[in-house]
């Protein structure tokens, strides 16, 4: 039981590993994007970047 449980918990380690790449994935898409958009439309930088960007480096845990 213990060894299945091992088994269970590595799976599981292996699932959040890819929610954290894809996070971080997506971390570095969004501030490429803010930083493209802070030269022409300083306001709509900040919106993404305290509405979305905020969120994403919440949510993503880090290891």
């Amino acid at each position: 039981m213990i060894e299945q449980e091992k088994v269970n918990m590595w799976e599981l380690m292996q699932s959040i590993r890819q929610y954290v790449y894809v996070g971080k994935k997506i971390d570095e898409q969004l501030e490429q994007k803010v930083y493209a958009i802070e030269a022409t439309d300083p306001e709509k930088a900040r919106i993404i970047k305290e509405e979305m960007l905020f969120y994403v480096r919440q949510k993503t845990p880090t290891f």
